[in-house]
């Protein structure tokens, strides 16, 4: 054995000596001891030059945290970015449970013609501006859901119907009257009722001045 060795060995036995010597003194002053030894400088550099005249190595503790850091590190950069938060459009649009629904904007004229001839019938509706920012996801599903590209959208007892030509054509030929009914009150009506034919009218909301989405 080298002189390197013995001088080690003989440094690490009085380490451990005075290891022994706390640990009779108190448990909690022994790990206070260990806890400063592992950090100590001169403490790693020994058992360094010890396990290398072994032919081995010796990572101290703060290397090998350093380690794990960096692999954390590393497997965090590998990651793929989290997606962005979309708000997600309700799975169906139209809600059977309200007689209609009237998905247009404030700003459009042919909105407020459809919201004006409901009122006058006093019929019940729910209005959801597409005008306000967190409603701006519903425009596309609408017009992938209905393949009409104007405001407004209008449901009927949770069924498309289409602009306010058609519910304007609705009213008109006595058809809307059936469609806003419940499925209950629809088998007390008179058939003749679901059996109105509805004359497809030009779709002038295409020609609406600033209503193209």
């Amino acid at each position: 054995m080298s002189v390197f060795a013995k001088t080690g060995k003989r440094a690490l036995k009085s380490v451990l000596a005075g290891l022994n010597r706390a640990d009779e003194i108190g448990g909690e002053i022994r790990d206070i001891i260990v806890e400063r030894m592992l950090e100590n400088q001169r403490y790693v550099a020994l058992r360094k030059r010890i396990a290398a005249a072994r032919g081995k190595s010796y990572t101290s503790r703060a290397e090998a945290e350093a380690a794990r850091a960096a692999r954390r590190s590393a497997r965090a950069a590998q990651a793929p970015p989290p997606a962005a938060s979309v708000p997600k459009p309700p799975a169906r649009l139209g809600d059977p449970d309200l007689p209609a629904q009237i998905y247009g904007k404030t700003s459009c004229p042919w909105t407020g013609r459809a919201i004006r001839l409901l009122e006058d019938l006093k019929v019940d509706y729910d209005f959801i501006d597409l005008d306000e920012p967190d409603n701006d996801p519903l425009t596309t599903t609408l017009v992938a859901e209905t393949t009409q590209n104007t405001v407004p959208f209008i449901y009927v007892r949770g069924q498309f119907v289409g602009g306010f030509n058609a519910l304007d054509e609705l009213q008109r030929v006595g058809r809307l009257e059936y469609l806003l009914m419940t499925a209950e009150q629809r088998k007390e009506a008179n058939p003749a009722l679901a059996n109105i034919a509805v004359t497809p009218r030009p779709n002038s909301d295409d020609i609406a001045p600033g209503e193209v989405n």
